[in-house]
This record gives structure tokens, C-alpha cells and sequence, in this order.
């Protein structure tokens, strides 16, 4: 390590490059070079030029320094050069902002060969590094200087035919870096609030240097006379906020100087030094008055220092702990963790894992022997006491399986029963054995697949029903009503024959989805009427088996047949005619039509008709729509079982999504 104090020159140009880069440094005049390090020492924070890394950084000094010798700079003119070297050499690597040097690197590089060249010394220096050799080897920055002062010690007795000239010089970056400090001084105080454009820059400068007194002697200010200095810091309204914010900067490194030396101190007693009371010790420096940045360079800290132990006691508990555990030993364990939030347990994550795991495996496989396994509600039950155990799903998983398989063949046992003759039942039959499906407990792949076994009976006995009811309407209009482009009839002829063209059941599609969303599961359309102005069939009147379908502009609405009492023409105002379908209660609705008024009764007749014939066909009560509707409203995922409320399945315990 090699303290120099700077000469006066260097003083003050080092004085405004740490203003011009925006240091927070209150530099004390020394360098100190150590290793591939050069070092400009401040009050509490210093600034240091890392030639190994290219970084400049801000940060408090922890050296020891008092007791090494200081070297006058005056007394070596060789190490200006050596020390204005450095500035060029970061200024190029973009570490100091704010000034500029006007050599490219080529060119600097050969200027520090003419400077190292008396010494017998090497440099290159490129964009990205510097290197210094010595004889061929390798040696820091700190070694150069040592070159230097041994042969200005040894030349300080030979004769000088003239004075030594620098070949790099500070005036330069002096010029631009003074420039730049005026430019920016002035800006400041123009912006500075409070400040009178006629301020006195020399009672300024003084009350500034008296500050600085008060602020080098903060180690023996008490906590009352260190507010009163902050205080009158902050209320002198002389002062520049920029200037403000440079003379809190070392109060509030020294704030934070001590307060780190508290938390050192407190931490010499070992029955401190525990991640607990690392905890306290943060949130009692949360509810601290400090400056704001202070406060997070503490907390920051004292985080770093309960990661640090808490590392230590995570590590020291799982030490103890033995391999095999049982599951209490194992939930002790977890509680131990717990309070170590903050702590990345990531080299831990895979022995708690395989720990866990064993144990689990171990738990399932004798919760497997243990149990009845005589039929589907046994292994039902198994399922819902490895649910209620939390285990890993990990670990579950392969016996959740074979448990599941197990329950497959218990089903497909009951559905092979339940369609051994689905192709020859009845609508009635199939609509009761379908709704028994949807109810039971079946795997739900399972279920899918007997439930499109049945749908497929239950849409051929439909369709084949409304063909006779679309064929019967046809029949009853030939001759009567005349063919009308807005006259539509459910094609399920071409359905049953599976011929049917898309386009042909696009109107009757529409309207379902206008105004007829609650037709019944295996409720097929006859006939729709079509009054809307673009022909969508979203507006007019929609006749299936089971219900009549109208809409107007506003909503739309359904008739059960059953309900109807009569279909007839009412005369109102001006002779002006409706079609009135009237229910049993006597309610009436006045339902859209697209005939010619002349012909209106006729088609009153010829649709009352069919609504009586469609009153007296066998009905099953089963698979209406709002029976549909109330179906399924929780199924679960895994064991099938269908549910109406509740977070989670009744009888296996799956938690719902």
C-alpha cells in the first residue's frame, strides 16, 4: 500500500473532477494505490479506480491507514504522470462521466510508453484493459508507482541538465472540467430554490468551509448538535440545493458509518448473533429517523447479515436431522424452516424432497395394505384419505393411479349392463338411463363416452319423430298455404340419412341461439317462421315437440305446449289481425307470421292442429331442459362423483379448481 498526498495543482483539479462525475466523495487530498487499485480517500466514503475490473466505484474505505507512511508527491514529479494516467485511462473506459479527453487510445498508449519508458517499464492499453510488465512479467499498478519513486530516489543526487517536462497534463482535463463546473454551478444556482440572483459567492464559500469544519468533527458531535448541524443545513437558504445535498452527503455516511458500527457491536455478543434477532433488529431500524438512504444501506445490511446466519442455523438444523423421519418428525422439521422465509433453501430443496418423498411412499403403500379394496366406494374412500393427507402429488400419483384403474373396471362392469340393448330402447328408457349416468358416479371419461352411446339413441328416435310431425305439417299447408321463402322445415329426414347440407340447419341454428337457447337437450325444431329483415332467422317463431318459440325486438320467449288452450286470429283496431296463441291460465301472446292476412285463419288452423297432436304424444318427463340445467353442476375430475355445491368433491376430498 502506497499513500501520496497530492500536490496543489492536483488539489484542486481532483476537487472538481469529483464534483464534475458526481461523486459523493469529500475527498482528503491522499491517493492511496493498492494492488491494481488507485484510491482518492475521502471524510467517509472515498473513490476507487479498479484498473483490473475498469470500474469506478463510490463506497466506504474499511482500511487501516494510520499507520503507513505518507509520500509527498511534490518530492517524485514522475508519479504525476502516473496518477493523470489514471484519469485518462478511466475516462476512456466511460467510468467517469461528465469529462473528456481528446487522445484516442493508440495514442495514449503511446504517450504512456514515453512516460514508463525512463523506468525501464511496459504498458498496453487497449478499450476493454491496461497491463503493466516489468522485464517481461506481469506486475499492478502499484508496482509502477514503487518503479517510480526507487528511481527518483536514485536520481535525486545526479546532476538535472534541466527540469523534468510531464507529457501528459492535467490542464487539460483542468480546462474542460472547470468549464464544465462553472457551467453547472451556474445552472445550479439558477434553479436553486430561494436563492436571489445577486447571492454573494464568497460569504456562500465561507459559510460552506464553516460547515465542513462542523462536519469534520461529527466523531465528537453529540446526536443533539449533529441534528441542529442538519437542521441548519436545511433551512440555510444561501445555500444551493445541490449544495445542500454535497454537505448532507458525508453526514449521512458518518450516520451510516455508526449505525453499521451499532449493528457490529450489538452483534459481539453471541446471544445476538441469531437470525431471530437479526429479524428485530430490522424492524427496529424500519421505524428509525434516518436518511432515507441511509436507512436502506442499513436495512440492506442487516438482510445480508440474516441471510448469513440464517444460512448458518438452516444448515446447523438440517446437520441434526437424521435421513429417515417419521411424519411428525417431518412436520418439526417444516416448523424449524418456517421462520427462515428469507433464506434461499435452494441446496436443501432436493433432500427435503427425497426425505418427504420416502417418507410419503412409505405412508401410502401401508394406508394401500390397510385398507378394504372389496368394491368401487373402498377405493373411493382410499382416495379421499391420501386427499386429506396433503401428500406431494408427486408422490401420490402412481398409487392414485392404480386406484383409479382399479375404479375403471368397477365401471365399466355397471355401463356395459346399463347398454347392453341401447340400440332397441325406447326414448323413455334411454332418457332414464341417461339421466342415470349423468347422476352416478362414473370416471368421467367413462361417462363421456356411455353418454354418446345414448345421446345417439335418444337423437334417432327424436329425429325420427320429428320427421313425422315436419312431414305431417307439409301435408296439412299443401294447397292451403302457399310455399314462402320465410317458411322453413327442420331437415331431419336428410339428418337421420346423414346427408344433410350445414346451410340447411344455419336458420334453425340462429334462431336456438336468438331466442330458443333453453330447447331441451333432445328437443328438435318442426318448423320456423322467419320475420326477420335480413333473413338470419333470429326473429320470427320457432315450433319444436315440445314448445313454441317466439321473439320480438325486445326478448324472446317459450310456451310448453301442454299449457296451450287455442291458436286463433284476433281483430283489433281498424279490422287490424294477430295470431294469438292463448294458455290455459289465459295468458295470450300475439306470435309472428309471415302469411297474407287473407290466409291467416287457415294457418291459425293448420298450426292449432298440430299443437293438439303434438299435446297428445306420449311425453317423458325425463331430459327438459331445465332438468338438464340443474345436471352436472360440479363433476369431479377424478372419481366422477356429481355434486351441487362445495369447494371440493364429497367423496373422493379433490379440492375444486
Amino acid at each position: 500500500m502506497l499513500i501520496l498526498n497530492a500536490n496543489q495543482e492536483q488539489k484542486q483539479v481532483f476537487h472538481d473532477l469529483i464534483q464534475e462525475i458526481d461523486a459523493q466523495v469529500v475527498w482528503n487530498g491522499r491517493f492511496i494505490l493498492m494492488g491494481d487499485r488507485l484510491i482518492l480517500e475521502g471524510v467517509v466514503r472515498s473513490l476507487f479506480l479498479h484498473f483490473d475490473i475498469q470500474q469506478a466505484e463510490v463506497k466506504w474505505m474499511d482500511l487501516a491507514v494510520e499507520d503507513e507512511e505518507e509520500l509527498q508527491i511534490e518530492d517524485y514529479p514522475g508519479l504525476e504522470d502516473l496518477i493523470t494516467m489514471a484519469v485518462f485511462v478511466f475516462q476512456k473506459w466511460g467510468a467517469l462521466t461528465g469529462i473528456t479527453v481528446e487522445q484516442n487510445v493508440p495514442r495514449l498508449e503511446q504517450l504512456f510508453g514515453e512516460i514508463l519508458a525512463p523506468y525501464q517499464l511496459d504498458t498496453v492499453f487497449t478499450d476493454e484493459n491496461i497491463e503493466f510488465y516489468q522485464s517481461g512479467m506481469r506486475i499492478t499498478y502499484e508496482d509502477v508507482a514503487e518503479a517510480v519513486i526507487a528511481y527518483e530516489e536514485t536520481m535525486k543526487d545526479q546532476p538535472q541538465s534541466a527540469e523534468r517536462k510531464r507529457i501528459i497534463d492535467l490542464s487539460a482535463i483542468q480546462r474542460v472540467s472547470s468549464h464544465n463546473v462553472t457551467d453547472k454551478r451556474k445552472e445550479s444556482e439558477k434553479k436553486a430554490d430561494g436563492l436571489s440572483a445577486s447571492r454573494d459567492s464568497e460569504t456562500a464559500a465561507k459559510r460552506i468551509e464553516k460547515y465542513h469544519a462542523r462536519i469534520s468533527v461529527l466523531n465528537r458531535l453529540s446526536d443533539f448538535q449533529k441534528k441542529a448541524l442538519i437542521r441548519d443545513i436545511r433551512l440555510d437558504k444561501l445555500l444551493s440545493d445541490k449544495e445542500k445535498e454535497e454537505l448532507y452527503c458525508p453526514v449521512r455516511d458518518y450516520e451510516y458509518q455508526m449505525r453499521i458500527q451499532q449493528i457490529d457491536d450489538e452483534l459481539k455478543d453471541k446471544a445476538n448473533g441469531t437470525y431471530a434477532h437479526i429479524q428485530k433488529m430490522i424492524k427496529k431500524a424500519e421505524k428509525e429517523e434516518l436518511f432515507e438512504k441511509t436507512k436502506q444501506a442499513v436495512l440492506e445490511r442487516l438482510h445480508d447479515l440474516s441471510v448469513q446466519y440464517g444460512v448458518q442455523e438452516v444448515r446447523e438444523i438440517m446437520k441434526q436431522t437424521p435421513q429417515h423421519v417419521e411424519r411428525a418428525e417431518y412436520r418439526e422439521l417444516m416448523e424449524k424452516l418456517a421462520p427462515y422465509e428469507e433464506i434461499h433453501l435452494a441446496e436443501y430443496q432436493e433432500p427435503l424432497r427425497k426425505m418427504r418423498e420416502t417418507l410419503e411412499i412409505k405412508e401410502i403403500s401401508n394406508m394401500l395394505m390397510q385398507s378394504p379394496k372389496k368394491s368401487r366406494e373402498d377405493y373411493v374412500k382410499l382416495l379421499r384419505r391420501i386427499e386429506e393427507q396433503n401428500f406431494a402429488r408427486e408422490n401420490a400419483a402412481p398409487y392414485v393411479e392404480q386406484i383409479l384403474d382399479r375404479m375403471e373396471e368397477y365401471d365399466k362392469v355397471r355401463l356395459n349392463k346399463l347398454l347392453s340393448k341401447a340400440g332397441a330402447m325406447d326414448f323413455e328408457t334411454a332418457a332414464s338411463i341417461y339421466e342415470m349416468i349423468s347422476q352416478e358416479s362414473f370416471l368421467p371419461k367413462l361417462r363421456t363416452g356411455a353418454l354418446a352411446v345414448i345421446s345417439r339413441r335418444l337423437e334417432e328416435i327424436s329425429l325420427s319423430e320429428c320427421r313425422v310431425y315436419v312431414n305431417m305439417l307439409r301435408k296439412s299447408m299443401d294447397g292451403v298455404i302457399q310455399e314462402n321463402p320465410r317458411h322453413h322445415f327442420y331437415p331431419a329426414e336428410k339428418l337421420l340419412q346423414k346427408t344433410v347440407n350445414p346451410e340447411a340447419k344455419r336458420l334453425f341454428d340462429n334462431a336456438v341461439a336468438a331466442y330458443a337457447e333453453k330447447k331441451g337437450l333432445f328437443e328438435y325444431p318442426i318448423f320456423l317462421a322467419d320475420t326477420s329483415k335480413e333473413g338470419s332467422g333470429r326473429d320470427g317463431m320457432l315450433l319444436t315437440s315440445e314448445h313454441l318459440f317466439y321473439s320480438t325486438r325486445l326478448s324472446g320467449y317459450r310456451i310448453s305446449l301442454p299449457l296451450i288452450r287455442s291458436v286463433r286470429v284476433s281483430l283489433g283496431l281498424l279490422n287490424h289481425k294477430s295470431l294469438v296463441v292463448e294458455e290455459a291460465d289465459g295468458t295470450r301472446h300475439k306470435i309472428p307470421y309471415v302469411v297474407e292476412n287473407e290466409i291467416l285463419q287457415e294457418w291459425a288452423d293448420i298450426l292449432g292442429r298440430l299443437i293438439r297432436q303434438l299435446q297428445e304424444r306420449p311425453v317423458c318427463e325425463k331430459l327438459t331442459y331445465d332438468a338438464l340445467e340443474a345436471q352436472n353442476k360440479n363433476s369431479c375430475s377424478r372419481c366422477g362423483c356429481v355434486y351441487e355445491d362445495g369447494n371440493g368433491c364429497p367423496e373422493c376430498g379433490l379440492k375444486a379448481d
